[in-house]
């Protein structure tokens, strides 16, 4: 319904900054402000179809099925991970790409994240963190995506434990006179990034595997598939004596 008044009442020359899907609603704008005949435009429901005869639904409906199936139809023939790079919609007179990704509302964000990437491929290249192939390999616009929907706490501690800035008996031993760097849990080693990920202390371990059953059973309920999930799981378990390529080997799928 938004998007029918985003139709409705386009302004007459430009579409406004930050307005989603605005490479349609530009297409409309320019092709369809100097009609000769007055456009209504309406709401038609989807999907009709799941609960009655194609046959008996009116046309609008009918034609909204049609459209549906036919985009799903184009989505089912490629790869499920290798997907193209996206194109310009017909009669579409200008179009701007990011990586694969086509620019369709405000572009400042998605223009900070391509910069950074650049950036960060460059880097951990010279630091041999990863090197530029391996670096192409890594879903970073997933992995954007999902530190943007994570609580804001736990995204900066995930950018503390990855930069080794946490504050962890170690890291503050630096700046704190007389401060023990041990462990507080084991008592052995220094409490580190690190340990703190590898500690045998039997309570943070049973903490640890707590987490990891509960992952598996939030996988579980969002359906994903049985192998993933068990690789997922066993090389989470594994803490690090395991690589996800070892845990996957052999296992067929």
């Amino acid at each position: 319904m938004g998007a029918l008044g985003s139709v409705a009442k386009l302004p007459p020359k430009s579409i406004p900054a930050r307005c989603k899907h605005s490479d349609i609603l530009k297409i409309i704008l320019i092709h369809c402000r100097d009609l000769t005949f007055a456009c209504e435009y309406l709401h038609v429901k989807a999907h009709q179809d799941d609960n009655a005869r194609f046959s008996t639904l009116c046309r609008p409906a009918q034609l909204n099925c049609m459209v549906d199936f036919g985009a799903k139809r184009v989505i089912w023939k490629y790869d499920k991970i290798e997907r193209p790079m996206q194109a310009s919609l017909p009669l579409e007179p200008v179009a701007v790409f990011l990586g694969k990704e086509k620019m369709t509302t405000s572009t400042g964000p998605t223009i900070r994240f391509w910069a950074h990437r650049k950036l960060a491929r460059t880097h951990f290249h010279k630091k041999k963190i990863l090197l530029s192939h391996q670096f192409d390999q890594v879903d970073w616009v997933l992995i954007h995506a999902a530190l943007q929907t994570v609580p804001r706490m736990f995204a900066i501690w995930a950018c503390k434990q990855v930069h080794n800035i946490a504050g962890t008996n170690a890291f503050r031993a630096k700046f704190t006179q007389d401060l023990d760097p041990k462990c507080p849990s084991c008592g052995v080693c220094d409490e580190t990034c690190a340990h703190i990920l590898h500690c045998c202390e039997e309570g943070r371990v049973q903490a640890l595997l707590n987490s990891i059953d509960s992952l598996g059973e939030w996988m579980s309920q969002a359906g994903t598939d049985a192998g993933l999930r068990k690789a997922i799981l066993e090389y989470c378990k594994g803490r690090g004596s395991r690589t996800m390529s070892d845990t996957t080997r052999n296992k067929g799928n």
